[in-house]
């Protein structure tokens, strides 16, 4: 359940906004995808529906469904694909172009915020006479820092806790981790091999490919991926809306707005951080240091 595919969740948040179906092509043209297997709806069910390749020559391109035929189970695209589709290609039929999809979960994660943080540990600095060094790309928050050299004797596990550690903004976006105790020069010759060990916080991974996931444990997983979909809908209802939705459409996607965010914020409401308090002090440090 953690590891839900951006693939897998799109299906899931498409069906609830509306009707969807996705399956795998046994046959098709420039024009037309034929699934014998899949696409036993009545005629016209998809029209106006968007296809979406998921796999094969035309994978990631997207076409309007101009109809769809039951008898021949048989889905009508325009314009023509640049590769005529064949067996075993993957599909989405959806309701929406898959890009409005794809945002909203992005944006649902985004405001998980720090709800849904995970724990994470880097070893793969090694230890200089410098004091400062580049962080892991999605750290957020450091927790705790070691130093020592993997697989060695001293305690604990080779790795001796260091406390004498901030993190500043060396440029706008770009944090690092200042060393503040280590001696400028250092004298004390460095052992080889002596890493520096981070035990850092990170938020859930934004989904960009069909197979990428969130990086969330199972243990948080259920619950993270629920207000992911309750947050995509509600955005999902609020852009139909922006869309001049109007009358009785407009009313209807307003309700359905106002009950995913109760639901998402729900679910939130009673979900702690899983991370031990903050450690890390970040501030700008003056020129001369």
């Amino acid at each position: 359940m953690a590891e839900k595919t951006l693939n897998e969740l799109v299906m899931t948040v498409a069906r609830r906004y509306g009707n969807a179906t996705s399956g795998t092509a046994t046959d098709g043209t420039t024009t037309s995808l034929i699934d014998t297997a899949g696409l036993f709806h009545p005629d016209h069910t998809w029209s106006n529906f968007y296809l979406y390749l998921s796999s094969g020559s035309n994978a990631g391109i997207e076409r309007l469904v101009t109809d769809s035929a039951q008898a021949s189970k048989t889905l009508s695209l325009d314009p023509a694909l640049p590769n005529a589709v064949a067996g075993g290609d993957g599909y989405q039929v959806l309701p929406l172009q898959r890009q409005y999809f794809v945002d909203a979960i992005n944006e649902a994660i985004a405001r998980a915020e720090l709800s849904w943080m995970q724990v994470k540990v880097d070893e793969t600095i090694s230890l200089t006479t410098a004091q400062e060094y580049s962080l892991p790309t999605d750290c957020m928050i450091v927790l705790e820092m070691f130093i020592g050299i993997p697989g060695a004797t001293n305690v604990p596990a080779g790795w001796t806790p260091y406390t004498g550690f901030e993190v500043y903004a060396a440029s706008a976006g770009v944090p690092k981790l200042h060393l503040r105790d280590i001696v400028k020069p250092l004298t004390i010759p460095i052992p080889t091999n002596t890493k520096i060990r981070l035990v850092y916080a990170t938020l859930p991974n934004e989904l960009s490919d069909g197979a990428g996931t969130m990086g969330i444990n199972e243990l948080d997983g259920r619950e993270a991926i629920s207000f992911i979909q309750e947050m995509a809908l509600h955005l999902l209802h609020e852009q139909a809306v922006a869309r001049n939705v109007t009358g009785e459409a407009a009313r209807a996607h307003l309700t359905l707005a106002q009950n995913h965010l109760d639901k998402a914020r729900m679910i939130q409401a009673t979900k702690r951080p899983n991370y031990v308090q903050r450690r890390t002090r970040t501030r700008v440090l003056p020129r001369h240091i």
